[in-house]
């Protein structure tokens, strides 16, 4: 009578399954993880309400009355600007609007234009704001003889929530912000008198937050459009 053996060269059950599970690993590779960062709600005179999205990967400013999106994000850091409306894009050029009588320049930038030539930003003092670390920025007259009617400003950035350079670089030559600034702003504001203030940013809530990289992208089937107005209006 013959004996019946297991054929030990048929490999063995779990080995399949082990080869199958590498192979879907291989195919599909790991889960992709949000990036830490931050999201900021801030309001204020110029721009409404708008919504952060940081990370130190990418930033995202929805601008939720104006209805239009700027996006950036590493490593290029190119600026661009989208519209869901309209299903529109384009590449922001920060270069092209930094002329005041062009009419392309930001509104913040217009107010603090108003001193540009007579002062220059300077760091004031330390504070807290909302829980965070905070570098006060206080614009001052070049000529200590200007006229009492010289707009003092006030900006309040987050030690703890820095910009890419190419953000930080956009922030100075749209909106007039200092040009060694390097962390976000949170509050900007006209002192007009030690009780009376003028918001033009104004922050509303810090949380942290988790992002994915797509965020920090126009979105796919959007449009080029002609010019950035075509994208904000």
């Amino acid at each position: 009578m013959s004996k019946k053996y297991l054929d030990t060269t048929a490999p063995a059950i779990g080995e399949i399954l082990v080869s199958l599970l590498l192979l879907f690993y291989l195919c599909t590779g790991p889960a992709r993880a949000d990036d830490p960062g931050w999201s900021i709600t801030q309001s204020g005179q110029i721009y409404g309400r708008s919504q952060f999205a940081i990370t130190a990967k990418g930033f995202r400013t929805d601008c939720l009355d104006a209805g239009y999106t700027l996006v950036s994000a590493a490593p290029s850091w190119k600026i661009f600007l989208f519209n869901e409306k309209s299903k529109s894009y384009f590449p922001f050029n920060a270069e092209a609007t930094t002329n005041v009588s062009s009419g392309r320049t930001s509104l913040l930038r217009t107010a603090l234009m108003r001193n540009a030539d007579e002062c220059y930003w300077r760091k004031a003092y330390k504070t807290k704001f909302k829980g965070h670390d905070i570098t006060v920025w206080r614009t001052a007259p070049k000529n200590p003889k200007v006229s009492k009617n010289f707009k003092v400003m006030e900006l309040w950035t987050a030690d703890e929530i820095p910009l890419a350079r190419e953000i930080a670089a956009f922030d100075h030559k749209v909106n007039g912000l200092p040009k060694e600034m390097a962390n976000l702003p949170l509050r900007c504001f006209a002192v007009a008198s030690k009780r009376a203030r003028s918001a033009f940013i104004e922050t509303t809530s810090i949380e942290p937050g988790a992002f994915p990289v797509t965020k920090f992208r126009v979105p796919q089937g959007y449009k080029l459009a002609r010019n950035e107005i075509d994208v904000v209006m």
